[in-house]
């Protein structure tokens, strides 16, 4: 299944939900078989720091008495501070919203190992966020590489187990 995150950034658990469906039309008692899940993704976006998240009143003597010492600067200072702090929160609710690893990745781990198949999920780290619809040649050929260096360095071990494993599940049918 491919949705390109079009739908769900990591479709992995629409997957599993369509194959439990179509499974429970089939046989409703027994648990559908699955022999792993292989999750590919883009990257991982790199992590941000954030600066506020508090939301704050002003104190009642700004906003009572904006003329007061120091009212205004305060007032000012404020407004400042909570929209610096919205912009955060609108930031990390689209990066939740639009999220493909993470806690997404963890429950479809769970739910595949619940049904006692193994998970490999296969991202390598961004050095930077890249849009979707980027076109420009030189970053897209950096992600390329970036990508072979993750496979041939930072997922060696996860693509060895992988191999060997559907070697063994080859074997066995």
């Amino acid at each position: 299944m491919m949705d390109g995150g079009l739908i769900a950034n990591n479709p992995a658990i629409d997957l599993l939900t369509d194959v439990h469906t179509a499974s429970s039309l089939s046989n409703p008692v027994s648990q559908p078989a699955v022999g792993c899940l292989i999750s590919v993704g883009t990257g991982r976006i790199p992590p941000k720091s954030v600066t506020d998240l508090d939301v704050t009143l002003p104190p009642t003597a700004a906003i009572t008495n904006p003329g007061g010492v120091g009212g205004l600067a305060q007032l000012g200072n404020t407004l400042w501070k909570n929209v610096t702090a919205l912009q955060n929160l609108k930031s990390m609710l689209v990066e939740q919203v639009a999220c493909s690893d993470g806690a997404v990745v963890e429950r479809a781990r769970s739910w595949t190992h619940s049904m006692g198949a193994p998970y490999w999920r296969l991202t390598p780290q961004l050095v930077e966020e890249v849009a979707l619809d980027t076109k420009d040649d030189e970053r897209l050929v950096q992600l390329l590489w970036l990508t072979k260096c993750y496979a041939n360095e930072g997922a060696v071990n996860e693509l060895e187990t992988l191999a060997a494993y559907l070697r063994v599940e080859r074997r066995v049918k």
